[in-house]
C-alpha cells in the first residue's frame, strides 16, 4: 500500500519486492485487490513512483498474456473495465504536467517521463486498458458513464497520443506512434464508440486528422 511502503536498511523503497508482491495480490486475489488496494494507487496524494510500480505490473500482466504464460484464469478482464478510466486519466494528467522539470531517476529519465513510456507502453501491450469503458463504481453511481462521455474520452486520448508524436523526449514519440497505430485496428476502431461504432470513427478520425494536419503545417 503506498500508505506503508516497503523499505530497505538504508530508508529506500523496495521497488522489486512491492511489484513481485502487487503482482501476486492481482494473481490471487484480483476482485479484492481492485476493490481495496488499486483505488490507492490513483489518489492524488499518492506518490507517482508507485503509480509507476503499479503501470508496470499491469505491463508484466499483460504481456505474460500475450505470450501465452498465464497458466489460470488471468485478472485482466476483470481489470479492463476497472482500471481503464483511471488510467485515462493518469495518461491526460502526465500529458498536461511539465516532464522536463521533474525528479530525474537511475538512467536521467525523469518519474513523469518514464510514467508517461509506460503508459504507453501498457496501451500498446493491451489496448483494452486504453478503450473499455469504465465499470468504476464511483463511475456507476453517478451516472456519468454514458455512451457520449465515452466516445468523448476516447476522442481526449487519442487527440493526446497525436501531440506526443512531436514530443522532444527520445521515447515518447516512437511509443505514442505504436500505441496509435495499435489502436486504429479494426477489431479496436470499433470500441471507440462500441454503441454506433461507424459514427464513431468518422467523428474521431476526421478531429485527428484535423489534428495530423496541423502539425504537418
Amino acid at each position: 500500500s503506498p500508505s506503508k511502503p516497503m523499505m530497505n536498511a538504508e530508508g529506500q523503497l523496495e521497488i522489486k519486492i512491492m511489484e513481485d508482491c502487487l503482482l501476486s495480490f492481482f494473481r490471487v486475489l484480483p476482485e479484492r485487490t481492485v476493490q481495496e488496494i488499486v483505488p490507492k494507487f490513483f489518489q492524488i496524494e499518492t506518490p507517482i513512483r508507485f503509480k509507476l510500480i503499479f503501470v508496470e505490473c499491469l505491463i508484466t500482466l499483460a504481456n505474460e498474456k500475450a505470450l501465452g504464460m498465464v497458466p489460470w484464469d488471468s485478472p485482466l478482464q476483470l481489470l479492463h473495465g476497472h482500471l481503464s478510466g483511471p488510467l485515462r486519466n493518469l495518461f491526460q494528467s502526465s500529458l498536461h504536467r511539465d516532464r522536463k522539470l521533474d525528479v530525474v531517476m537511475e538512467g536521467g529519465k525523469s518519474v513523469e517521463n518514464t510514467i508517461m513510456e509506460k503508459i504507453l507502453q501498457l496501451f500498446y501491450t493491451d489496448p483494452l486498458f486504453a478503450l473499455s469503458e469504465d465499470l468504476t463504481v464511483a463511475v456507476r453511481q453517478t451516472g456519468k458513464n454514458t455512451a457520449l462521455a465515452l466516445r468523448m474520452e476516447i476522442r481526449t486520448l487519442l487527440n493526446g497520443l497525436c501531440s506526443l508524436l512531436k514530443d522532444s523526449s527520445k521515447d515518447v514519440p516512437r511509443l505514442a506512434a505504436s500505441a496509435l497505430l495499435e489502436l486504429h485496428r479494426p477489431e479496436f476502431i470499433k470500441l471507440w464508440s462500441p454503441e454506433n461504432p461507424l459514427a464513431g470513427f468518422k467523428e474521431i478520425s476526421a478531429h485527428n486528422n484535423l489534428r495530423f494536419a496541423k502539425m504537418l503545417m
